[in-house]
């Protein structure tokens, strides 16, 4: 992890590769499905590119919450970053300042 501050760290996840992956899988379904043309299969699934981005920002999003519900003083944000994600740990300061 890149340190970028005092007291959190940042990491970037670069979703291009896991979205692609979903992409190329739903075309080749598609394909299959009903006789598609490789075509239409692939124009399909790069109109479905945004959702899956959007439910891989999801799922991180959850993550972040859980580790924040569960790790004690540890906090995990995600940031979209343009077409991916930063993802940014924290440490939770305690009410008293200490």
């Amino acid at each position: 992890m890149a340190a970028s501050g005092d007291d959190h760290d940042t990491l970037f996840l670069d979703l291009g590769e896991h979205v692609e992956q979903c992409t190329e899988d739903l075309a080749r379904v598609l394909s299959l499905a009903d006789g598609t043309s490789e075509e239409s299969a692939r124009r399909a699934a790069a109109a479905a590119e945004p959702a899956v981005r959007l439910a891989l920002l999801n799922l991180l999003a959850q993550l972040a919450d859980r580790v924040d519900d569960s790790v004690e003083g540890l906090t995990m944000h995600i940031r979209p970053e343009g077409r991916d994600a930063r993802v940014v740990l924290g440490t939770a300061r305690r009410a008293d300042g200490a």
